[in-house]
Order: C-alpha cells, then sequence, then structure tokens
C-alpha cells in the first residue's frame, strides 16, 4: 500500500523516520531502494548496528540513500543566537 502512494507521489521527495524497527528495516530497504525519492533517516540508530539491520538489502547501494538530521545546539553568543 505505501508502494503505491510513492508510486503515485513521484515528484515529493519522503523520508523513512529512523529507519524502521524490527521487520521494518527490510521494507525501509526495499522501499527506498525501488525509489529516488525515498531516505531512510537514521537518527536513533547506534552505527555499530547498522550493518546487522539492513543486512538483506544492498547496502553499498542503500549507503547512498541514507541520511541523518543534523544536531546543533546553539549557545549563547554563537552565530545564530546573535541578532544582528
Amino acid at each position: 500500500m505505501l508502494d503505491d502512494v510513492l508510486c503515485d507521489l513521484r515528484t515529493l521527495d519522503f523520508v523513512l523516520a529512523h529507519g524502521g524497527r524490527g521487520w521494518w528495516y527490510d521494507a525501509a530497504g526495499f522501499l527506498t531502494l525501488s525509489n529516488e525519492h525515498v531516505w531512510i533517516e537514521l537518527t536513533g540508530l547506534p552505527p555499530s548496528r547498522l550493518q546487522a539491520y539492513y543486512a538483506r538489502p544492498n547496502r553499498s547501494r542503500l549507503a547512498r540513500r541514507m541520511t541523518s538530521v543534523p544536531t546543533r545546539r546553539a549557545s549563547a553568543g554563537s552565530p545564530e543566537t546573535t541578532s544582528r
């Protein structure tokens, strides 16, 4: 069912948050490799476990479709918090 939605909305990028859990790792890998506008987001997944989580999909192709949300904490006086 989700694959049908992804096919219908090819102009919209999708990000699969946290890359799945349990059997969803395989489903997330399949959907990502099947659709150029689908990405796997890795925040919260331990890097040391990624090979085990995504053992079935073609990891070299899948690695190009993975992303993480950068986390930045602005401190007082940093460019992000200083008004000009």
